[in-house]
């Protein structure tokens, strides 16, 4: 499947363009003096049209811009060559990786993000997968399947209404009878898609809030909508070689050297993953405290600027890591922003540039700045009504070099 025409046009600025504002909020980040040049992009298509081939997969909270990941892979790669995501998320650099005629290596430490990031770079026979598709409406509608029940949810009932819970039981039942791996890893995540439109919960933001009016009693129709496009999406995916796996990057063995690694991880005080996506790994049974036994310490909510440490600790070690996946000549690039804790703006990016300065040195230096709707990361700062649109927040895109050889 082919992007649409124009979707990775970016508008790119730098040095006497950057308006007071980016140039003041360089300096609020403590970033000024680390290149001559920085830059800012501006991604000029839609959330809607950036849902191309299989991006859209699964609403991913925080997720990887796929401009991003195509701009940094066009400039840092060629053809056949391979690029690593140790951080992967919901895949998007395996995806632009697909499509830009590389091969890819992604890992996250959760297995639910692995899982839809493994689905969206498969590609997938039709015929196959349309046939499972109907084999497991027939078990849901003939009640021939046997129900699975959602697995380490506590308040089970406060999120799904009783008859909705029974839909979903049908149907993860009926797709676990499905023999291939493959199809039934697809319509799992087909089933994750719609998890969270049809509960009580609100589908607006990351984090749990409940909407009781959004609730659907019979899962079935959305599901089948669901898988319905996948299929077709996945079906159009070129032929590629991406492996994806699940294991904590500080722990993770070097397989392979690559001329770009990305690292995306998550934001220090903005999201906590293992809870976002809480329902749609409850379904598909993934024990969300064993997951968040091993993600970074990002301390969601938490208002205490000293734990900032706990995190940079453990993104040291990821991106120290990470630089041993570097072939010669290779580049790092790392997304991250800072964070507001109690109205203050808290340095996040520089300290953690400042850990790694003994490895890695600055090469260029990128501000994203939103066009249309501002990140989800940066309205999560917001904590009060009244701070809503105001002090801008944006994020960074920092490639590096090792700082020897």
């Amino acid at each position: 499947m082919h992007e649409p025409t124009g979707v990775h046009q970016t508008l790119v600025r730098s040095g006497a363009d950057l308006t007071p504002y980016e140039v003041q909020f360089l300096d609020l980040s403590g970033l000024t003096d680390l290149v001559a040049e920085p830059e800012t992009w501006t991604f000029l298509a839609s959330n809607q049209a950036l849902s191309f081939a299989t991006h859209g997969t699964f609403r991913y909270f925080g997720k990887f811009p796929p401009p991003v990941a195509r701009r940094l892979i066009s400039a840092y790669t060629v053809p056949g060559d391979t690029v690593v995501d140790l951080m992967a998320g919901s895949g998007t650099t395996g995806v632009e990786a697909l499509l830009s005629g590389r091969t890819a290596i992604l890992n996250d430490v959760n297995p639910f993000s692995a899982l839809v990031a493994r689905v969206k770079t498969t590609r997938i026979a039709t015929v196959e997968a349309r046939a499972a598709l109907q084999q497991v409406r027939l078990v849901v509608e003939e009640g021939l399947a046997q129900p699975v029940a959602p697995s380490g949810l506590r308040n089970t009932d406060h999120w799904f209404l009783p008859e909705t819970q029974t839909s979903l039981g049908a149907i993860r039942g009926a797709i676990d009878m499905v023999t291939r791996g493959e199809v039934r890893d697809l319509l799992l995540v087909a089933l994750a898609a719609v998890v969270r439109k049809v509960s009580r919960a609100t589908t607006q933001q990351g984090r749990l809030f409940l909407d009781a009016t959004t609730a659907q009693l019979d899962a079935l129709p959305a599901f089948l909508k669901a898988a319905d496009k996948l299929i077709d999406r996945a079906a159009s995916l070129p032929e590629g070689l991406v492996t994806v796996t699940s294991e904590d990057v500080r722990e993770l063995a070097v397989r392979s050297r690559a001329p770009l690694v990305v690292l995306h991880p998550p934001y220090f005080n903005a999201y906590k993953y293992s809870s976002v996506n809480s329902l749609e790994m409850a379904w598909l049974g993934i024990d969300r405290a064993a997951v968040r036994r091993r993600e970074i310490r990002e301390f969601f909510k938490t208002a205490k600027p000293d734990k900032l440490q706990d995190f940079l600790s453990d993104m040291t070690a990821a991106a120290t890591r990470a630089v041993d996946w570097l072939a010669p000549g290779g580049r790092l690039a790392l997304m991250l922003g800072d964070a507001r804790l109690g109205g203050e703006h808290v340095r996040v990016v520089r300290p953690l540039l400042d850990a790694l300065s003994d490895r890695l040195v600055v090469e260029r230096l990128i501000m994203r700045v939103p066009k249309f709707t501002e990140a989800s990361w940066a309205a999560s700062q917001r904590r009060t009504t009244a701070e809503l649109g105001a002090s801008k927040m944006y994020d960074f895109i920092v490639v590096l070099r090792p700082a020897h050889g």
